[in-house]
């Protein structure tokens, strides 16, 4: 048990890490709080909010191992290399892969709701 203590000990510490040093981590957290809040307000069913942890937490995942592939990256290799770049590339990459299908996904569950209350408070 002591072991799975430190575990968690040594993960929330990591994730500590990322929110303080990773700029790109703390926005993505933002952008997370703002479409859950989002969510409550619009009330969206079950299914809807499935979708949207899973990719909230795919991007900020996501981002947590970018972040870690880059400070290996500059610790192995801290002058600029060729095929660093690549790798540090393909990590961004993945997130923005990640970001851009939670945004997509996003769209579907919120614009509908949107365009009902627009409806409603113009049009009706």
């Amino acid at each position: 048990m002591q072991k799975f203590i430190h575990s968690v000990q040594y993960a929330v510490a990591g994730l500590r890490e990322a929110f303080s040093k990773g700029r790109n981590f703390r926005i993505q957290s933002v952008i997370g709080i703002a479409a859950f809040l989002a969510g409550l307000c619009l009330r969206i069913p079950l299914c809807h909010w499935l979708v949207l942890l899973l990719c909230a937490g795919l991007v900020l995942t996501l981002e947590v191992i970018n972040t870690a592939i880059e400070a290996l990256c500059d610790h192995l290799h801290p002058e600029k290399h060729c095929k660093i770049r690549v790798v540090k590339d393909l990590s961004a990459g993945a997130v923005l892969l990640a970001a851009i299908l939670a945004m997509i996904c996003g769209a579907l569950i919120f614009l509908p709701p949107i365009f009902l209350w627009i409806q409603k408070q113009y049009i009706s």
